[in-house]
């Protein structure tokens, strides 16, 4: 399981991948499961979103107090099928 967030309206919501459809396919699926409570996603709740919506962690920095997204690519060794 590979930590990440999803970028959502209630800003970055801390999760962990649990299954994805397709890595290569900017439009599957990815299955997560939220690691803390953010706005209306509970702790501990799995839910199926976009791959292009789920960023991972290490992506993510704060400069001048805001959040950015560097580029990245998801690893080959966390791929996980549906």
């Amino acid at each position: 399981m590979t930590l990440a967030y999803l970028d959502s309206f209630a800003g970055m919501v801390p999760c962990r991948i649990v299954a994805v459809g397709d890595w290569n396919d900017r439009y599957s699926e990815a299955r997560i499961r939220f690691t803390a409570t953010r706005g209306p996603y509970p702790r501990g709740e799995y839910d199926t979103f976009p791959l292009h919506r789920v960023v991972p962690r290490n992506a993510v920095f704060r400069r001048h107090g805001c959040l950015m997204i560097r580029r990245y690519r998801w690893p080959l060794a966390d791929r996980t099928t549906l």
